[in-house]
């Protein structure tokens, strides 16, 4: 399976596949109840357009057959002037089909080369505390928990 950048041809395929990632967190938690018409809206769309061409995000995606089965969309992030700029993992996603297959191995390890050559030294990653599949896969890669958000409903 090939490894590529996305493409604007790829944009709506991708929509798709983040709308099933919330959809996940959807049933977790109230806070995070999605509106599902925007995952097919032209402004998601455009928003997907606009990180292609942002030079400080980067998307990958596998692609089988002309369909796309996997993304992870990473960016480089000023969190404050006086910390140090990290790499953000922001969301990832891989078809259950082809899951176990080295995908996010992959995906990780080209993101990090594409870290590196910006120089940046620190990647997060964040995922809903009470996703414990994803908890234990970042874990499982060398991730470190260090930050906690806390909600109160008004």
């Amino acid at each position: 399976m090939k490894i590529r950048k996305l493409k604007k041809g790829d944009v709506k395929q991708v929509a798709l596949l983040r709308l099933k990632l919330f959809l996940k967190w959807d049933a977790m938690d109230p806070i995070d109840k999605i509106d599902r018409k925007y995952f097919k809206s032209q402004k998601h769309y455009a928003f997907l357009k606009k990180w292609i061409a942002d030079k400080k995000r980067l998307t990958l995606v596998t692609e089988d057959n002309g369909k796309i089965t996997a993304f992870i969309m990473s960016t480089i992030t000023v969190r404050e002037p006086f910390m140090k700029t990290v790499c953000y993992l922001g969301e990832i996603w891989v078809e259950p089909k082809y899951r176990k297959k080295g995908i996010t191995t992959e995906f990780i390890k080209q993101t990090k080369k594409w870290f590196s050559k910006h120089k940046i030294k620190w990647v997060i990653v964040s995922t809903h505390s009470l996703d414990k599949q994803a908890n234990k896969f970042w874990k499982g890669r060398g991730f470190k928990e260090f930050n906690k958000i806390y909600k109160m409903k008004n």
